[in-house]
């Protein structure tokens, strides 16, 4: 029988630490190829901005596999819902009889937060301690609070469209960053990036919501919104600016990025572009950050491996002993 695992159920059993920590496993098991990853669904919904993706993730040295969907449904903000609604099937790996339906909308922005975590521990300064965000929804939320884990922040800039979501962010993020990191409002999404030492882009915009000129020097990019090709957070300014661009699988990148897709329309630049897989740096097999004046950025489109890795935890942390087998 199927087990169905609530956001409540998984928000109890996973927090920051442990996802990133798994998050990390996941990315090396992967580049190891003791993770597979077959190829994505990924369709658009016609004539709409709406859009899906099906991702499956089958860890090799595990008693189960699995899937994750997700919809994203922009026009949900102003329905008060989320703009992504996701869940993730577990299956035995002997028998291919379900074993859980998780829900995934907190699993979702958690797994995204540590993602961004991993990417920034392994490409931002050491002493970076200037973050941005611009989009204030759910998922800046844990993109914010996992940064925070991983670098120590004496300011927060959050920039979004909607006041009100920028402040109710702010409030939310001031149980969980240091006391002593400044929260700043910041006014246009120039004001947000200027001179910050990280820039995290938490949208599903289909424009560009930042100027790569105003970019500083060595700072670190973290592209967490956009996975279609028809989305683009981040401007061709920003993509040329980059010495290093480095994603969670190439194929898929050149595939549903926009944010590289766009660049490589224009010739702006070439399939060359993409650096590394953050799972080669992970793993040791690619150098992380080398250079202090160079702009490093982490485009992620999405990765099925490290929902169904942090779901299979939280079936694990539910249901102690539990493999899967009838």
């Amino acid at each position: 029988m199927s087990i169905h695992i609530s956001d409540e159920d998984v928000m109890a059993v996973l927090d920051p630490d442990t996802a990133i920590r798994l998050t990390e496993a996941a990315y090396a098991a992967h580049a190891g190829n003791r993770i597979a990853a077959p190829p994505r669904i990924s369709a658009a919904i016609p004539k709409s901005l709406n859009s899906f993706i099906v991702l499956p993730a089958i860890p090799l040295d595990h008693s189960l596999f699995g899937y994750k969907f997700a919809s994203s449904f922009p026009g949900n903000t102003h329905l008060g819902l989320p703009t992504v609604v996701s869940h993730i099937a577990l299956y035995s790996m002997e028998t291919g009889v379900a074993v859980a339906h998780v829900e995934s909308n907190y699993l979702t922005t958690l797994k995204t937060g540590a993602s961004a975590a991993v990417a920034t521990r392994h490409l931002a300064r050491e002493d970076a301690s200037v973050l941005a965000v611009i989009g204030a929804g759910e998922l800046s939320k844990h993109v914010a609070s996992c940064v925070s884990q991983v670098r120590r922040l004496r300011e927060l800039r959050i920039y979004d469209r909607d006041p009100s979501r920028s402040r109710a962010l702010a409030d939310w993020l001031k149980g969980h960053v240091e006391a002593s990191c400044d929260m700043v409002m910041a006014a246009s999404s120039e004001q947000c990036v200027e001179e910050a030492d990280i820039v995290t882009t938490c949208t599903t915009s289909p424009v560009p919501v930042l100027n790569g000129d105003l970019l500083a020097d060595g700072c670190h990019i973290n592209a967490m919104g956009s996975f279609t090709p028809e989305m683009q957070e981040i401007d061709t300014r920003t993509i040329e600016r980059c010495g290093r661009i480095v994603v969670d699988v190439t194929a898929d990148a050149w595939a549903y990025a926009g944010d590289l897709i766009r660049p490589l329309a224009e010739g702006k630049i070439g399939t060359d572009a993409i650096d590394a897989t953050l799972g080669d740096i992970v793993s040791g097999a690619v150098p992380g950050r080398t250079d202090r004046r160079e702009i490093t950025l982490f485009e992620s489109i999405g990765f099925g491996v490290l929902d169904v890795i942090l779901a299979i935890a939280a079936f694990e942390a539910r249901c102690p002993g539990a493999t899967g087998r009838p």
